[in-house]
């Protein structure tokens, strides 16, 4: 979301991207509820996590806003999915198709194809 033009629904499709590729995924803090930030030193902005002088706590579903939490249940589905499809987190993956806009693939092991 630090990027310009950046949009919810761009966020989403990083987020599925970066949960259901090959290898360990890495979600940079704040990820997972959309964060905003600029570039260094304003990189990411320290998470709202009823610290000492937070005003909220977005580990609470009270402490997101509505955009945020759209985000968080996302990555939480998506991490769901990750963690119950071994052909996710283990399989090979094949391209189906892709052009400027599109990527499609699919995630295969020896149980089942995603």
């Amino acid at each position: 979301m630090s990027l310009e033009g950046a949009t919810v629904e761009g966020a989403l499709l990083h987020l599925a991207f970066t949960l259901s590729v090959r290898e360990t995924p890495q979600l940079y803090a704040g990820e997972e509820i959309g964060m905003e930030g600029k570039d260094d030193p304003d990189s990411r902005r320290d998470f709202p996590g009823g610290f000492p002088f937070d005003n909220r706590s977005a580990f609470t579903t009270a402490g997101r806003n509505p955009v945020h939490h759209r985000i968080y249940q996302w990555t939480q589905s998506w991490i769901r999915l990750r963690a119950e499809h071994s052909a996710i987190r283990n399989g090979k993956l094949i391209d189906i198709f892709y052009d400027d806009d599109t990527y499609v693939f699919a995630r295969k092991d020896e149980k089942e194809t995603v």
